[in-house]
């Protein structure tokens, strides 16, 4: 009876199987872990399935009430195993978008379907799935949507104890009918992910940043001008190019590195840049929504700078071996471990390469002697440093103590020293030394004029919208010498700034700088169509002054910030 009974278990089983509910269309590469079986149970669905080029939504044909249930992987689960989707609606650069109509289709590892309509909102609720990976797809009015895939709640509903809800936030990216799905891929169609696994790099590390958009109304015709010339027909007025958000993000999805809005209308022509150079060109036609650019990986390749430099000492010129080089990108994203305390070899050498152009800080250590330099690489540059003389020197002892003389724990930072430039660009990012109980610590040697300084917060900002990289308490910079050495320990004094708001009355077209009384820049408005700008200094004798978009400098008003909030105007 038993055997029976299994048998006809299995036959229902497998007539049950040739009604489901066919896949939506999904590359065999887009499901990591098992391409050979998903690629088989598509090709199975696929045969089975004489609508499949059709649409999801089209295909389906069914009403939210009468939505397909069949789900026995979530039907045998108890309601504490399931988890819930909170989809919220975006466009590619992040901003919210409100879905007047339109229907959302997932589908699970099983073929498993479940549809939800949506109206006049910026999110939707789907509850009752079962926790694994689904493939996403959107159908609306005026909105198109990139199938997307989401893991949902697998470790989450595994490892909860049972009575709470998992719900998985998740962003649906929806592009509206004036934006358009940038793509770049290689020639023979491989996404730009295994290209740069293939140099061994995370992609993040290459590709953050990496893209660029100009657009124009006549075809291009460039090649062999200036590069000056060739961009005097480029118009930012036709489309503007939005890149994906956060820094760690390079690609939006299927090989999707932004989005363009498009404000003129079509046909434009749409250039491409990568790593700071041309890639092609392609005509964006009216009615689009998908642009697709081609690139060679050795063009690729060709674009990444490289730097190469020798370490010697500083009284023989004789090569050092096992000296420690960091070439660290300005950029956290461009970050990555195999430049870090890289070690000389026996003829004093060290070579970085597939540099994404931009800006590093260059740190050498020996023993406790220490040498910083930033530089500036640009697409296709291979930089020979030449020779850096280093010595063997002991370390200096730093003393950092508060405003009333007390020792306190703290961070201390040194940095090349270079007049008129931005604090933020002088000291290292992230290259910071602790004090300990005693508001004591020893810090390596610098071999060139540098400043130090001290500061009761760890985190900085230095971006585009920043007035001042550094708050919090913090001593003013003081110079570090190597010919003129000081007495030590370094003392160090915290102090909490002061309020001071800076004014001016030119007619627009400068920025405001506040520099220190070594010439650092340690404050400076964020445009340069601002009239004052509030900052916050630590005692100390200090000048403002205007800045033209072109470097000009106007005349420096000096001032004093002491005990008291206070106005400084100048022209």
């Amino acid at each position: 009876m038993l055997c029976i009974c299994t048998v006809v278990g299995w036959l229902w089983i497998a007539n049950g199987d040739q009604n489901q509910p066919t896949a939506a269309a999904v590359e065999p590469s887009a499901v990591p872990g098992e391409p050979t079986r998903h690629a088989a149970h598509l090709e199975r669905l696929g045969a089975l399935d004489e609508r499949a080029q059709r649409p999801v939504g089209a295909r389906l044909g069914v009403e939210p009430a009468a939505a397909l249930e069949r789900q026995p992987m979530a039907a045998q689960r108890p309601a504490r195993d399931l988890v819930t989707l909170h989809a919220r609606f975006v466009r590619p650069d992040g901003s919210k978008q409100n879905v007047t109509a339109g229907r959302i289709a997932l589908r699970d590892e099983f073929d498993v379907l479940r549809e939800v309509e949506v109206r006049q909102t910026e999110g939707v609720r789907v509850t009752g799935l079962a926790p694994g990976r689904y493939a996403v797809h959107f159908e609306g009015p005026e909105l198109h949507h990139r199938e997307q895939y989401l893991e949902l709640g697998r470790a989450a509903a595994a490892d909860r104890s049972g009575a709470a809800e998992v719900v998985c936030v998740e962003r649906l990216m929806l592009w509206p009918a004036n934006w358009v799905a940038v793509v770049v891929e290689t020639v023979d169609g491989r996404p730009l992910a295994e290209v740069a696994e293939r140099w061994g790099h995370d992609p993040a590390a290459l590709f953050v940043g990496a893209f660029e958009l100009r657009a124009r109304l006549e075809p291009p015709r460039e090649a062999g001008a200036p590069r000056a010339a060739a961009r005097a027909a480029d118009d930012p007025t036709l489309a503007r190019f939005h890149l994906p958000r956060g820094y760690r993000s390079w690609e939006l999805q299927q090989h999707c590195v932004g989005s363009l809005e498009v404000i003129h209308p079509p046909p434009l022509w749409i250039g491409l840049d990568v790593l700071g150079a041309p890639a092609g060109w392609e005509l964006l036609q009216p009615g689009a929504t998908e642009l697709r650019f081609r690139v060679e990986p050795a063009a690729l390749e060709q674009r990444l700078a490289r730097v190469c430099l020798r370490i010697v000492d500083a009284d023989s010129s004789a090569p050092v071996d096992r000296a420690r080089v960091t070439l660290r990108a300005d950029r956290t994203a461009h970050r990555r471990t195999d430049l870090t305390d890289r070690e000389s070899n026996r003829d004093g050498r060290v070579v970085f390469a597939d540099l994404v152009p931009g800006r590093y800080e260059l740190t050498v250590t020996r023993g406790e002697s220490q040498l910083q330099q930033s530089i500036e690489l640009a697409a296709s540059e291979q930089r020979d440093l030449g020779d850096l003389a280093v010595g063997e020197a002991v370390g200096v002892e730093v003393l950092v103590l508060a405003a009333d003389g007390r020792p306190v724990i703290a961070y201390v930072e040194i940095g090349a020293y270079e007049q008129h430039r931005r604090s933020g660009e002088l000291f290292p990012r992230l290259l910071q030394h602790r004090t300990d109980a005693r508001g004591r610590v020893r810090v390596p040697r610098p071999g060139q004029r540098a400043i130090v300084r001290a500061t009761r917060e760890s985190g900085r900002s230095d971006g585009v919208g920043s007035a001042q990289e550094l708050g919090g308490s913090r001593s003013p910079n003081v110079l570090l010498d190597p010919a003129a050495p000081q007495q030590e320990p370094l003392r160090l004094e915290l102090h909490d700034p002061l309020a001071v708001e800076i004014t001016t009355r030119r007619a627009g077209g400068a920025c405001i700088e506040v520099l220190d009384a070594l010439d650092v820049v340690v404050a400076r408005s964020a445009r340069f169509d601002v009239h004052e700008i509030e900052v916050e200094l630590v005692p100390g004798h200090y000048r403002a002054r205007c800045v033209t978009p072109n470097g000009a400098r106007g005349s420096e008003w000096p001032f004093v910030v002491d005990r008291a909030r206070q106005c400084v105007a100048i022209d």
